[in-house]
């Protein structure tokens, strides 16, 4: 499989996602590739870490893993944002190139 440039494994087998946040969205959505990021509508405000947690929870949908299995790891108070997702899952990378690019 091609990686998409927004997209790497670290040593471990986790995977990361270079994110672009767009916060305050009117519907969470896939938006294609901005600055070499994935580009992600998210509905909730930047607030209090609640477009953090609606970010990871929605990406968590789109590739049909657990919530738990996604996290913020880093750019918490910016749209830059690294989000990872724990080895051991078997995320379905395709659903962000079909709605995504």
């Amino acid at each position: 499989m091609d990686l998409p440039e927004y997209l790497a494994c670290d040593k471990s087998g986790a995977w990361l996602l270079a994110v672009w946040a767009c916060p305050g969205a009117k519907k969470n959505a896939l938006d294609g590739c901005y600055q070499k990021r994935l580009k992600v509508k998210i509905a909730a405000p930047a607030v209090d870490g609640k477009a953090n947690a609606a970010l990871a929870a929605y990406l968590a949908e789109v590739l049909r893993v657990p919530k738990r299995a996604v996290s913020v790891c880093s750019g918490q108070t910016g749209r830059r944002k690294t989000l990872r997702v724990e080895p051991g899952t078997a995320p379905a990378f395709e659903a962000l190139e079909s709605n995504g690019s």
